[in-house]
């Protein structure tokens, strides 16, 4: 069931390839976020391409809504419990949100073998109450959002900080 939800937003993706980000003109400046997230999505891409095979492309985000934004956004009642200087709690702060929205998309898919193992694993890792908290909290902040969130990449800023580069099926 799994393997033919990713193969249909798969499809989907694909499709949708006519949007695509221009390339960067040589010599142009970019600032550190603009570097870190083109060196990112470089680096997904090619990840994404190796794992299925097939030619990946950036597709420009629609420009109300970055999906690394929302992550962030979303992720914040994690953020707010724990001090997310150490990039392994923040790398473990992302990886959890991302199963959280992924289950909400999941879950309003029809995909119910998926939504069965992932609540038997909820269960089994003590995680009802927060995954019942995270799927009300997407549902508020986010209704219209469909978008699976693929993978990330996660980066230290010169100033200390993290930058968080999502990629995201299309919706």
């Amino acid at each position: 069931m799994a393997n033919k939800y990713y193969k249909d937003k798969t499809r989907q993706k694909i499709k949708a390839r006519k949007r695509q980000l221009p390339p960067t003109t040589p010599g142009s400046e970019l600032s550190e976020t603009d570097r870190i997230v083109e060196e990112a999505s470089a680096r997904m891409a090619r990840k994404i391409s190796e794992r299925t095979g097939k030619e990946y492309r950036t597709i420009k985000s629609p420009p109300a809504e970055s999906m690394s934004d929302v992550l962030l956004k979303f992720a914040e009642p994690f953020f707010d419990a724990v001090d997310y200087g150490d990039k392994q709690i923040f790398e473990n702060i992302i990886k959890k949100s991302m199963m959280f929205w992924n289950y909400a998309i999941i879950l309003d898919s029809g995909d119910t073998e998926t939504v069965k193992e992932m609540k038997r694993l909820f269960k089994d890792d003590g995680l009802e109450e927060i995954a019942n908290f995270m799927l009300e909290r997407k549902q508020r902040l986010f209704p219209k959002n469909t978008r699976l969130m693929i993978d990330y990449e996660l980066n230290r800023t010169k100033d200390g900080g993290f930058h968080v580069t999502v990629s995201s099926s299309l919706g």
